[in-house]
């Protein structure tokens, strides 16, 4: 009998704490207990709210709040379902975990605190965390510097410890992108980071950016490497550092071709050939490299531009404070400053251009009569596609007389408007209006009014000061180009003989023709109307 209950008493010793243990493990009442116990937490910043369940799960947390001075967490409907044969092994994994309304907001350190010598630890040393599956609807991230991410749906799986946090298979769904890949963490000051992610963000305007990237180092010093797979390719390797609460991005960007549909519905141009140096701060964004323009003018559609400049972005502007341009292997330079809205299906301009040794075509001679030159000028630009120009510029066309000059008007990429112009050229002056389609068959119009200019200027053998009225209308520029030119008011005098006349001339398919035209040299007089020989 006694021994019995000597047995008896051992089991009892023994079977007791597994009982305790089960009662604590198994039902409400350990999870009571400890919520009974979670108000002594709130004074270091936890609060948590509405536990329930067991603790081998599941668990449910109605409300969860860390609130630290560097972090604030909250969390609502916290489900999770622990796996107890781990604790022994002081590791606590969690075969599910749920959650809704998730918001992580980092603060910026306190000035007025010198920085922790103590090392950084994700975790106490003895302690280990495992979920193998992570679920979260609605979540929200909130930096540093105030800028605000939000996803509908985050999911993976985490592996923590005391020196370092692995998340692997991670997915995240927001409004217009989601995005995949891996993330690991490093307890270190500043705080180590590990990304590999592939994503697409989609636009406003329906487009989509395959995107991928790779981060690694730390919050002082992180080395990114990231690339645009569609609907363009172009790639980017850069440093991002961080020093006396500034940082600093400098790396290289390169495309092949670079197309600005995905922004712009009807974009004025695309680039192509792009290698540039980029810096940028907070407060300034400078490159300097090569690119190509393409669509914008014919100029510079077979030559690449060497680039420098900087300016800023504020909203959806570009301010540019200093810009340099040449074309590769040219003298030609271009200097320009002002602002780029982009916002509607066109990029607004207010940009002044001031230029050098500028010639078209780049690659040879004019059909006409040779290259144009503009040894100087200036070009106002601004509004929305068209655009309104106002130039002012000195040009030499092959042996044509050198003019100088102004114009205003509209330009778009498929037409040229002048408004009016006026330039002085063989010492006197042109004024008039006009149009110019861009596009083949290049149909042109114009009204001129040439005041007394000196063709002895141009040509020694013929002095003298002429002035006339012209109007006329065609198709080509060059020495095949069909026209129709009406002369009006000819006056002056050429080679000390009276000059006068007035007539039109058309040149056709069909050949020449005349109509009305009178023209009278000093004594010798000419008078035509009809129509010879072959266009």
């Amino acid at each position: 009998m006694r021994r019995r209950l000597v047995i008896g008493l051992l089991a009892g010793i023994v079977l007791l704490p597994v009982a305790l243990v089960g009662m604590l493990v198994y039902t409400e009442t350990g999870v009571r207990l400890i919520a009974g116990q979670l108000p002594r937490l709130e004074r270091v910043g936890l609060r948590v709210e509405g536990v329930s369940g067991t603790l081998s799960g599941p668990l449910r947390i109605e409300r969860f709040e860390l609130d630290l001075p560097r972090v604030h967490i909250v969390a609502h409907d916290i489900v999770a379902d622990p796996q107890m044969r781990g604790m022994l092994l002081q590791t606590v994994r969690i075969a599910s975990l749920s959650a809704r309304d998730l918001s992580v907001t980092i603060r910026p350190p306190d000035a007025e605190q010198p920085p922790s010598q103590r090392p950084l630890r994700f975790l106490p040393e003895f302690m280990r965390v495992y979920v193998r599956a992570a679920e979260f609807t609605h979540v929200r991230y909130v930096h540093v510097d105030g800028r605000m991410l939000e996803a509908e749906h985050l999911s993976g799986r985490a592996r923590i410890g005391p020196r370092q946090i692995r998340v692997r298979d991670f997915s995240v769904v927001g409004q217009g992108f989601e995005a995949g890949g891996n993330l690991r963490l490093h307890a270190e000051r500043p705080l180590g980071i590990e990304l590999d992610t592939r994503g697409v963000l989609r636009l406003p305007s329906g487009s989509e950016l395959a995107l991928g990237a790779e981060l690694q180092g730390d919050l002082d010093a992180l080395a990114i490497r990231g690339a645009m797979e569609r609907p363009s390719h172009a790639s980017i390797a850069a440093l991002l550092t961080r020093a006396d609460g500034q940082w600093r991005l400098e790396g290289r960007v390169a495309s092949p071709a670079f197309s600005l549909t995905p922004w712009l519905s009807k974009p004025p141009f695309s680039l192509r050939n792009v290698d540039l140096e980029v810096t940028a701060t907070p407060a300034e964004i400078a490159i300097a490299g090569r690119a190509g323009i393409s669509g914008l003018i014919p100029l510079l559609d077979e030559h690449d531009l060497g680039i420098a400049a900087r300016g800023h972005f504020a909203g959806r502007a570009l301010h540019i404070a200093a810009a340099d341009a040449r074309i590769t292997d040219r003298a030609a330079r271009l200097q320009a400053s002002g602002t780029v809205e982009f916002a509607g299906d066109h990029p607004a301009f207010d940009i002044v251009a001031r230029w050098n040794d500028l010639s078209w075509p780049l690659g040879g001679a004019a059909d006409v009569a040779g290259p144009i030159v503009s040894p100087r000028g200036r070009l106002a630009l601004r509004g929305a596609h068209p655009y309104e120009f106002d130039v002012v510029a000195a040009v030499q066309a092959g042996q044509l007389p050198a003019v100088d000059g102004r114009a205003r008007g509209l330009i778009s990429r498929e037409r040229l408007a002048l408004d009016d112009f006026d330039v002085a050229v063989l010492g006197g002056r042109v004024a008039g209006t006009g149009t110019l389609e861009l596009a083949a068959p290049t149909h042109w119009q114009a009204a001129l009014t040439l005041h007394d200019l000196d063709p002895g200027l141009w040509r020694s053998e013929f002095p003298g000061r002429v002035s006339l009225e012209v109007s006329g209308h065609g198709t080509g520029l060059d020495r095949n180009a069909h026209f129709a030119a009406t002369v009006r008011d000819l006056r002056g005098t050429l080679r000390g003989q009276r000059l006068a006349g007035a007539g039109t001339i058309v040149r056709s398919a069909q050949g020449w023709q005349a109509h009305d035209a009178r023209l009278s040299f000093g004594d010798a007089r000419l008078e035509l109307d009809g129509r010879w020989g072959e266009a």
